[in-house]
C-alpha cells in the first residue's frame, strides 16, 4: 500500500510504501535532498530529525526516545530513519536542518620541486619539453575525503594554482564513515553504483565551478589525479569494498590506476581526459597517506618521526630514518562533530575554538555567527577546557567535585549530565555521553601512537618528530592535542602541521611526471600491522583512555 509524502518548503510530493521508513523514501526518489544520516539510518546520531507536520505514521521509537528532547517531542520532531508510514493518509513533513557552507581545509605546501608534468601536449615529449605559450594545458588536483572533497585548478605550463574548489562529500548523507558505506553497497541492490554515481557528479561539479573560475576552456583540461583512502577510491571506480570491512581486510586494488575521465561520466574537460588515482598501501592506510609520506619526506630521513592523519579514521607512519611502519585505528566520527549531542560539521555557526578563563566559556564560531552547534576542533579544545579547570576527572567522569564556578553551567541533556557552553538562540550543550564518545576516539589514537613505538622498540623520546596532517587535525594546536590525552606530554615541541598533504600529494603527481612512480614504490615499502594483533592491546586500550589527570 502506498500514499504520499510531501516534504517543505519545497512542496516536493514522492511516493512512500507502507512500513518504509521516510529516510528510505527520500533516499530511493530524491538523491538531491540534504538530509544527514551519519549513522546510515541506524537512528544513533539523531541527525535526520524532521518536523512532522501531518499524516499517518508509526509511533515514537525507542531510539527517538533516547535521541529527542522532551521539548523535540512536544514539538513533533521525529528521526527520519525511524519513522515510518502506516499508508492511512498522506504525510507531510518539513525538513529542519539545512547543511550549512562547509569548511574545508584546501591549503597545501608543495616544498621544491621540478615543473615535470605528467600530463598534457608535451606528456609524450622529452622530460623537460616545455608547454608552448599558444597551447594552454591544464589539470586538477583533487583530495576526496571521507567527510570533505577539495580541488584544485593548476596551470601545467608553470605550475599556478588558478582555482580551488570544495565541498562537503556526498556520500555522506549515507554515512559518516567508511563502514556505513561498504554496508549501504552490501544491502541496496545498486548501492555500489549509487555511491560511485554521487561522487563522480560531485567531481563534474567541482570541475565546471573551476573552469569557470579561472575562465579557461574544458578542451584545455588534460586530467586529473586523486588522492583519497582506499575505501573512497573503491567507490569512486565502482569497485565492490565489501572485503575492506571483513577479515583479513585485503581490498580489490592497492596499486595505482589509471582510468578515462568519460569513464567516471566527467564532462568539463577533454574527450580523452585521464584520471590518475595514486596507490594505497591497505585496506586502511589509502593513497591520501601514501601522498603525505611523500610530501614530509618522512621516507628518505635520517631522523625518527611519526606522522598522523587524525580524522574519523587514525592513520599512523612511524619512519626509523625512512624505514616505514604503520597501522591506523578507529577513531570514530566524534572528533569530526559526529554523535556529539549538539555536534555539526566545520560550517558556518559551528563552534570551533572554546576556552574557559576566568570562570567563564569563552567560544568563537565560523563565520562569527550566532553559535548552532559545535564541530571537531570545538568539541576537542572544550575537552581540554573541562580537564584543565577539573570539570572532568581523569576516568572520563564529570567530577562529583565540580569547581564551584562550573556549578552554573552544569545541567541535564537527554537525561545525562551536561554543561551548557553557549546559551545563546540554540544552546550548545557538552554532555556526559559527548565526554565518553571524545575518550574512545583519543584512546584508540593514542593506543596506536604507542603500539607503533612499542612494535618497534622505541618510546616517544625517542622521536624527533611528530607530524600532524589532515583536514581536521590542521585546526588543533599542540596544547589541545596534549590536554585532551591523544599526544602524551612529552610530545610537547615536537609537534610539526602540514597543512592538507593529501592534496599537496595529488597536485605534485600532476606538476612532476617522476612523482607517481615514487609514491608507487613508497606504497610497497611501507610495513602495516593490524592494532588488534598486537599482544596485550585491549589492556593498553584500555590505558589510553584515560584523560591526562588535573594534577600533573
Amino acid at each position: 500500500m502506498k500514499t504520499t509524502l510531501t516534504i517543505l518548503p519545497d512542496q516536493t510530493t514522492i511516493e512512500i510504501n507502507d512500513d518504509e521508513t521516510i529516510l528510505d523514501a527520500i533516499r530511493r526518489q530524491l538523491k538531491s535532498v540534504d538530509l544527514e544520516t551519519p549513522c546510515n539510518g541506524k537512528g544513533y546520531c539523531g541527525k535526520c530529525k524532521i518536523h512532522l507536520i501531518s499524516g499517518g505514521v508509526s509511533e515514537l521509537t525507542p531510539r527517538e526516545q533516547k535521541a529527542l528532547s522532551d521539548d523535540e517531542i512536544s514539538d513533533h520532531i521525529r528521526l527520519a530513519c525511524m519513522c515510518t508510514s502506516n499508508g492511512s493518509e498522506p504525510i507531510v513533513i518539513e525538513l529542519i536542518k539545512k547543511t550549512a557552507k562547509s569548511s574545508v581545509l584546501d591549503s597545501y605546501q608543495l616544498g621544491d620541486y621540478t615543473l615535470n608534468p605528467s600530463i598534457g601536449p608535451s606528456s609524450t615529449a622529452s622530460d623537460h619539453t616545455p608547454l608552448s605559450a599558444n597551447a594552454p594545458a591544464y589539470g586538477i588536483a583533487i583530495d576526496i575525503g571521507t567527510t570533505t572533497i577539495a580541488s584544485v585548478l593548476l596551470d601545467l605550463s608553470n605550475g599556478e594554482g588558478l582555482a580551488k574548489a570544495s565541498c562537503i562529500n556526498p556520500q555522506t548523507k549515507i554515512g559518516g564513515d567508511v563502514l556505513s558505506r561498504i554496508e549501504y553497497t552490501m544491502t541496496h541492490d545498486n548501492g555500489l553504483h549509487e555511491l560511485s554515481d554521487m561522487i563522480c557528479q560531485c567531481l563534474d561539479d567541482l570541475s565546471l565551478s573551476l573552469i569557470e573560475n579561472a575562465g579557461v576552456r574544458k578542451e584545455d583540461v588534460y586530467g586529473y589525479t586523486i588522492a583519497a583512502n582506499t575505501t573512497m577510491l573503491h567507490l569512486l571506480l565502482a569497485v565492490d569494498p565489501s572485503s575492506i570491512a571483513m577479515a583479513p581486510y585485503i581490498p580489490k586494488f592497492t596499486s595505482a590506476r589509471t582510468v578515462p575521465a568519460s569513464q567516471l561520466h566527467l564532462t568539463h574537460c577533454r574527450q580523452d581526459a585521464s584520471v590518475y588515482c595514486l596507490p594505497s598501501v591497505s585496506a586502511y592506510i589509502g593513497a591520501d597517506i601514501v601522498a603525505g609520506i611523500y610530501m614530509s619526506r618522512i621516507y628518505s630521513t635520517d631522523k625518527d618521526i611519526m606522522f598522523i592523519d587524525i580524522g574519523t579514521n587514525g592513520e599512523i607512519v612511524l619512519s626509523i630514518k625512512g624505514e616505514l611502519h604503520s597501522c591506523s585505528c578507529a577513531a570514530g566520527p566524534a572528533l569530526e562533530g559526529m554523535n556529539i549531542t549538539c555536534g555539526m560539521r566545520a560550517a558556518e555557526g559551528a563552534i570551533e575554538h572554546t576556552d574557559y578563563k576566568d570562570g567563564h566559556f569563552i567560544v568563537q564560531t565560523i563565520g562569527n555567527k550566532e553559535a548552532a552547534g559545535i564541530c571537531g576542533s570545538g568539541v576537542l579544545e572544550t575537552m581540554a577546557a573541562l580537564i584543565r579547570c577539573g570539570g572532568v576527572d581523569a576516568s572520563g567522569r564529570i567530577s562529583r567535585n565540580l569547581p564551584s564556578e562550573l556549578l552554573g553551567y552544569l545541567t541535564k541533556v537527554e537525561q545525562k549530565k551536561a554543561f551548557c557552553i553557549a546559551d545563546g538562540k540554540v544552546p550548545v550543550y557538552f554532555s556526559q555521553g559527548d565526554i565518553r564518545q571524545v575518550q574512545l576516539a583519543k584512546g584508540a589514537i593514542l593506543s596506536g601512537f604507542v603500539a607503533l613505538l612499542e612494535k618497534n622498540q622505541m618510546t616517544l623520546d625517542d622521536l624527533d618528530e611528530v607530524i600532524i596532517a589532515g583536514q581536521f587535525g590542521s585546526y588543533l594546536d599542540e596544547d589541545t592535542l596534549i590536554g585532551v590525552g591523544i599526544l602524551p606530554e612529552n610530545a610537547r615541541g615536537k609537534v610539526k602541521y602540514i597543512g592538507n598533504s593529501s592534496l599537496a600529494g595529488a597536485i605534485l603527481c600532476l606538476l612532476d611526471k617522476n612523482v607517481p612512480a615514487k609514491m608507487s614504490e613508497i606504497a610497497t615499502d611501507v610495513n602495516y600491522f593490524e592494532l588488534a594483533t598486537f599482544p596485550g592491546y585491549t589492556k593498553l586500550l584500555m590505558e589510553c583512555l584515560a584523560f591526562p589527570s588535573v594534577n600533573e
